[in-house]
């Protein structure tokens, strides 16, 4: 064996007394493991989802749930919970005891809250989440569980309605309610009923009394006082939802006008009719009535159609004396004599054989283009509504009314409006719907203007008018849904 020199020797030497006093220095200063706490808490409540704090600090954890491991001493635990009061208790842990905590915060009053409940008129029923709670406005209901609560109030000859409550623990939320008063007018609308939407063109009403309603792009609504019902293109035959005319032929079947071709509905079988199946020159309907002997007479961009049964006959400017083949509206008299509103003519009359015309040159008439058209039925006359003309001034646009052979054009000076939508004549009362209001003529030099001013009308947009058997009429509007107003 080789010997070590002296030098590597004391080196060996030193590095093993180094080694083995590094090695006694570790051992001898190691603090021992600190013991296993095994303390435990099971929290539970009634509502569960309650947030879990233990001394302020949030667990993370929510109800019912476990904390463990946890050092013998006291603790706060709080429990937090939406709209309810925070729930605080201080608990002692016990190293190796399992305890177990319910909080029910339905057993504690504090926890509840208070609706106070006004009406306007007073004494109206209160209704809590449907339910109806016996009492009437105003009231204070107490010992309600926080959280949102449908409070709905109901008084004889106003119309029931609601608001939402959020209660919270220990507070007094207050419910007003001014309740609209339906002995006059009731409006319905998307927001209150099932209609399915506030753009409506047109009313017709059954002899049932139901409401058969037309729309800008939702097709054709039922109403018959209780339920809503729609027609449509997706389920129905309906060819388009965009609904321009109706009427109703003496067989009661409806007859619906749309730009997309004529809808026939009768009972629960419809008969569409379009340009490539019949003999309709054109798709768009402009207008539709109903004459003497159950004739339909369809008014379209391209010329006027007859229907008699399975008999068609079209009449335009190459076959007949019509001075333009966009016809705009359409009325009857009761001897059959057809009156037609002319886009740009005027109007013209067709009484099976002779031709007649009226322009506002030859007639004094307040526009040329006539919108609106209805015909007494007795000494009423005829009532013809006019829309003015682009550029402004080429003429006024208004109303004109043929009263005994004689026209009379001034009112469209003192109307609120000089575009007319529609008119009605009903027992020798004429309603005119304007985008201004609606007018109620008794004669024509005096009448009555009603609008969103004096009335509970919603809107001053008036698209049609039609009366039921109670003498309700019944009010469509250009966006604010249907109105029904009981006429004084």
């Amino acid at each position: 064996m080789r010997k070590l020199n002296k030098t590597t020797g004391i080196t060996f030497l030193l590095t093993l007394l180094l080694l083995s006093f590094a090695c006694d220095k570790e051992v001898s200063v190691s603090p021992p493991d600190p013991p296993v706490t095994t303390g435990y808490i099971y929290i539970d409540s009634n509502p569960r989802g309650a947030d879990i704090y233990l001394n302020s600090r949030n667990t993370g954890r929510h109800t019912p749930d476990s904390l463990k491991w946890l050092e013998g001493t006291d603790y706060t635990v709080t429990l937090k919970y939406p709209l309810y009061r925070d729930t605080v208790f201080t608990i002692r842990i016990d190293e190796k005891v399992r305890q177990e905590i319910f909080v029910d915060y339905t057993n504690n009053p504090l926890m509840y809250g208070r609706i106070q409940c006004e009406s306007d008129p007073k004494n109206a029923t209160i209704y809590m989440d449907g339910q109806n709670t016996g009492k009437v406005t105003p009231y204070i209901l107490g010992h309600i569980s926080p959280g949102s609560h449908q409070i709905t109030y109901s008084f004889p000859g106003c119309r029931d309605d609601s608001v939402k409550v959020t209660v919270e623990s220990d507070k007094t939320k207050w419910a007003y309610v001014k309740l609209k008063d339906t002995t006059v007018w009731v409006n319905y609308n998307t927001s209150n009923s099932g209609i399915p939407t506030n753009a409506l063109t047109s009313i017709l009403i059954d002899q049932n009394d139901v409401k058969w309603i037309g729309t800008f792009g939702n097709g054709i609504i039922k109403f018959d006082g209780r339920n809503w019902q729609s027609y449509n293109s997706g389920n129905s035959p309906l060819p388009n939802n965009f609904i321009t005319a109706m009427a109703f032929d003496k067989n009661m079947h409806l007859w619906i006008g749309t730009n997309k071709g004529l809808a026939e509905l009768n009972g629960d079988n419809w008969t569409i009719y379009n340009k490539t199946n019949s003999m309709l020159p054109e798709d768009y309907i402009n207008a539709i009535c109903v004459g003497r002997n159950n004739v339909i007479w369809v008014g379209t961009e391209k010329g006027l159609v007859q229907i008699d049964g399975t008999n068609w006959k079209l009449f335009n400017t190459g076959n007949s004396p019509l001075p333009n083949n966009s016809i705009q509206s359409l009325a009857t008299e009761l001897n059959g004599k057809l009156w037609m509103g002319v886009l740009a003519k005027g109007l013209a009359t067709y009484d099976g054989q002779v031709w007649g015309t009226f322009t506002k040159e030859s007639a004094g008439l307040p526009g040329r283009n006539t919108t609106a058209l209805a015909v007494g039925q007795f000494s009423e006359g005829v009532w013809a509504g006019f829309v003015c003309t682009l550029p402004r001034g080429a003429d006024e646009g208004g109303l004109a009314v043929r009263d005994n052979g004689t026209w009379i054009n001034n009112y469209y000076s003192k109307l609120p409006s000089r575009i007319i939508k529609s008119i009605m004549i009903k027992d020798n009362i004429k309603w005119v719907c304007t985008e201004a209001g609606l007018i109620k003529f008794f004669t024509p030099s005096r009448w009555d203007v009603l609008n969103t001013a004096n009335t509970q009308l919603p809107t001053n947009n008036i698209s049609a008018i039609s009366q039921d058997s109670h003498s309700w009429m019944w009010i469509a509007t250009e966006t604010a849904g249907l109105v029904k107003y009981k006429a004084r």
